[in-house]
């Protein structure tokens, strides 16, 4: 089965060093497993609709992935998994998409690519173009689809939506034996669209303009890279600059390296240029090791992560990923399996995917204090990838006074300077034990944080 092998693949010498060095953070995100979701019989592809609340979930082919449609549906779930509608229907399917506004689902079928209103989860057109459709993207106005059109070859076509009309050739390629993966700008701005050719020797990733439907462009083109693994290995920034492929990015001009954020093949990206990996750790790692990265849009390596989880186990894997559009939330669809390899279960985890902070605080060393008390602390923020202060945050501090019979719990407040530092003071009106616990609430770009609780033995006085 191909995900089941993906855990057991071996990795790069580079990105094994760089995993064994990491000193893994003790926060993993706030992870929020939801009931087990059923029927579902496989786990294709994922798609996030967050403005409407929703999860496309593709059910594919087959728990082997064969590319083939076999009756299969989309599963539709609110954001925590728990299922609200069935998509829709009769045909296989297979690859899916959003439209760059949002508001349409497309579906490759048997048959053709069907259009879905993402706010009545209702069937507006179904573009018939008479051959089984595989992997669908939005770029330049047009769908762009691959097919197999004479039983063991296949290519890419293109559909004008305003009028239903399939050119079955556009693009300047020949067949090949394996349905092309394809991923296109998510912006629908720079023309730029990229293909994974499984069916060639040796397979062959190219990168194309399609701003000229009419004049379809090879940009570039290279066997270097092999192949992006189906379905969830391919995906094209936003901006059309740079793809990622089974875990590393690319340049679309040259296709040259950019970032290793791991070697997996299940992948997800963001409008902003937010990268999510699912980098299944060495086989001799335990199960405790990260194994799910957020990448900010200038992470520069695989140690740049800003948020990691712990989501996989021997019989736990990662079948597929979604990205908020805004990078603030990610979805994994989690497939557990028997000994054999077969899925026997699928769950959501939502996943907070902004940046990991760190928030501290601390007291007197003597652990006592005479008339007022000082309390020092720092926030910092991985939101670059690095370790850094987090300045102009407001930080909350609560106490609570054991035994005190007015005002036991109180708040205070204070605003992180330039190096994340923060300081305040509270007066000690009673005798007895304060106990104070900082907290950050958070943002869009970073996650909450929370402090242990400093105790300390006050008394009132000068």
């Amino acid at each position: 089965m191909g995900s089941v092998r993906r855990k057991v693949m071996l990795l790069a010498s580079a990105f094994l060093a760089a995993l064994s060095a990491v000193v893994w953070p003790a926060w993993t995100g706030g992870v929020a497993r939801a009931a087990t979701i059923t029927p579902l019989p496989a786990a294709y592809q994922v798609i996030a609709d967050t403005a409407h609340g929703h999860l496309f979930i593709s059910e594919g082919t087959s728990p082997s992935n064969e590319p083939y449609p076999t009756g299969s549906t989309i599963l539709v779930t609110d954001l925590s998994g728990n299922p609200v509608a069935t998509l829709p229907g009769p045909l296989g399917v297979d690859g899916m998409t959003l439209s760059p506004d949002g508001t349409t689902l497309y579906v490759a079928e048997d048959g053709g690519v069907a259009a879905f209103s993402t706010a009545t989860l209702q069937q507006t057109s179904f573009y018939s173009i008479g051959f089984p459709a595989y992997s669908v993207a939005v770029q330049s106005g047009l769908l762009w689809v691959s097919y197999d059109e004479v039983g063991a070859f296949f290519t890419i076509g293109s559909i004008d939506p305003s009028t239903g009309s399939f050119d079955a050739t556009p693009f300047p390629v020949g067949w090949v034996s394996f349905p092309p993966l394809i991923s296109a700008d998510p912006a629908d701005q720079s023309g730029t669209l990229v293909t994974s050719s499984k069916g060639v020797n040796p397979p062959t990733v190219a990168s194309f303009n399609v701003s000229n439907p009419a004049a379809v462009t090879q940009i570039a083109s290279t066997q270097s890279i092999q192949s992006c693994w189906m379905p969830n290995g391919l995906a094209v920034l936003a901006g059309g600059a740079a793809f990622v492929c089974d875990g590393e990015s690319y340049s679309t001009a040259d296709l040259s390296p950019q970032v290793t954020y791991g070697t997996d093949n299940v992948d997800s990206t963001a409008d902003g240029g937010t990268v999510a990996v699912a980098a299944a750790p060495y086989s001799y790692f335990p199960d405790t090791i990260p194994d799910v990265f957020v990448f900010p849009p200038d992470a520069t390596s695989f140690s740049s992560y800003r948020a990691a989880y712990t989501l996989e186990s021997p019989t736990v894997i990662v079948a597929a990923l979604a990205l908020s559009a805004d990078s603030e939330n990610l979805y994994a669809v989690i497939q557990d399996y028997d000994t054999t390899g077969d899925p026997v279960s699928f769950t959501v985890e939502a996943l907070d995917a902004r940046a990991t902070t760190a928030l501290t605080l601390s007291g007197p060393a003597s652990g006592t204090a005479h008339g007022r008390v000082t309390l020092t602390g720092q926030l910092t923020t991985l939101l670059t990838g690095t370790q850094a202060p987090l300045p102009g945050a407001k930080v909350t501090i609560t106490r609570t006074i054991s035994g005190a019979g007015k005002n036991p719990v109180e708040t205070l407040t204070a605003t992180t300077a330039a190096d994340g530092t923060f300081t305040v003071t509270d007066a000690l009106h009673v005798r007895g034990t304060y106990t104070y616990t900082a907290s950050y609430a958070g943002d869009a770009a970073n996650a909450p944080a929370t402090t242990a609780a400093v105790t300390i033995t006050g008394r009132p006085g000068q």
